[in-house]
């Protein structure tokens, strides 16, 4: 899960019957991910493959087009709504964020995304829900608890953990135990291994 762009999930799962189309990746611990099947093949009743959150139409291409007087969210909306995708409500507001003229390349959906979130000068991500998000940080704590470093390298800023992982978000801040004491860090990147019903997680973050 990056904290600007696309999450993804590679997946081993026990079927004979390839799942296609929009999915939710569930979990004991409670949270829920809703993605979109982009790849995979069963062999041997095992379906090996790769969700990407949301509907999987960032990837789709968009065609040129030349706004005049746009806001910065007639654009992004325009991008999304032929993508298939859905603004999170939680997004920062871009009704006020004008600008004289707009040229939309012809491409991936993404790089209108993207091409807008640096205009405004915002992050973006797609969220658990499958929604787009774009706005300000604001480093909220995070909902993971009882957190424990098994691997800490602080030089690269990033630490392997143990304990409540589902909870743990980008755009969030953690408090990580370790045993030189508790490390405050705004989680940058967080990628979840799962194997033998285990769960840990590395986490990429900037010292609080």
């Amino acid at each position: 899960m990056p904290r600007v762009g696309v999450w993804t999930a590679d997946l081993e799962v026990d079927t004979d019957t390839a799942p296609t189309g929009t999915v939710v990746l569930s979990s004991d611990a409670g949270p829920s991910w809703r993605g979109t099947v982009i790849s995979g093949a069963v062999t041997l009743g095992t379906w090996r493959g790769r969700l990407v959150g949301g509907a999987g139409g960032l990837r789709r291409n968009v065609g040129p087009l030349a706004y005049q007087n746009p806001t910065l969210g007639d654009v992004l909306a325009d991008a999304l709504r032929e993508a298939g995708e859905t603004l999170s409500a939680a997004s920062g507001s871009l009704a006020q964020s004008t600008t004289a003229l707009w040229h939309r390349i012809a491409g991936p959906a993404a790089q209108t995304v993207r091409d807008v979130a640096r205009a405004q000068g915002w992050p973006w991500r797609v969220l658990d829900d499958g929604s787009v998000w774009m706005g300000p940080e604001t480093w909220d704590a995070a909902e993971a608890a009882e957190l424990e470093v098994l691997a800490p390298d602080p030089i690269e800023e990033r630490y392997t953990v143990s304990g409540d992982v589902f909870g743990l978000r980008p755009g969030t801040t953690v408090l990580l135990r370790g045993p030189e004491g508790d490390v405050g860090v705004q989680v940058d990147t967080v990628l979840v291994r799962v194997a033998l019903a285990q769960a840990t997680a590395t986490v990429w973050g900037f010292r609080g």
